[in-house]
C-alpha cells in the first residue's frame, strides 16, 4: 500500500492508504478513471482530471463486485476497469 493523495476543489484535499488495482483514461473527457484497494478490504473509486483533481469518488465496501457494476454499468471504459479486476461480466446464455 502506498499513500495516494488528491486535490479537491473548494474542500479539503483527500489521502488515503491504497494500492492502484484498476485504471482507465478517457481521452475524450480527458478524465482518469480508478479503482484502489484499501488496507480495510474495500474499494475507492475515483474519478479525476489531469491535474490529479479529484472529481468523483465512492466508497465499495467489502470489494462488493455487484456495488461497482451498478455504479459504472456497462460503459466501454467500465469494461476495461471490470476486465483488470477480474470481473466477468459477460452474459452467457443457456439456448
Amino acid at each position: 500500500m502506498e499513500s495516494v493523495f488528491f486535490k479537491v476543489n473548494g474542500q479539503e484535499d483527500v489521502t488515503f492508504d491504497g494500492k492502484l488495482v484498476a485504471h482507465v483514461h478517457d481521452s475524450d473527457s480527458d478524465v482518469s478513471r480508478a479503482v484502489y484497494e484499501t488496507p480495510k478490504g474495500n474499494w475507492f473509486y475515483t474519478e479525476s482530471d489531469n491535474e490529479n483533481v479529484l472529481l468523483r469518488s465512492i466508497v465499495i465496501e467489502n470489494k462488493s463486485k455487484e456495488e461497482l457494476i451498478k455504479i459504472l454499468k456497462f460503459t466501454d471504459l467500465a469494461k476495461v476497469i471490470y476486465s483488470q479486476l477480474g470481473i466477468e461480466t459477460t452474459k452467457k446464455l443457456d439456448i
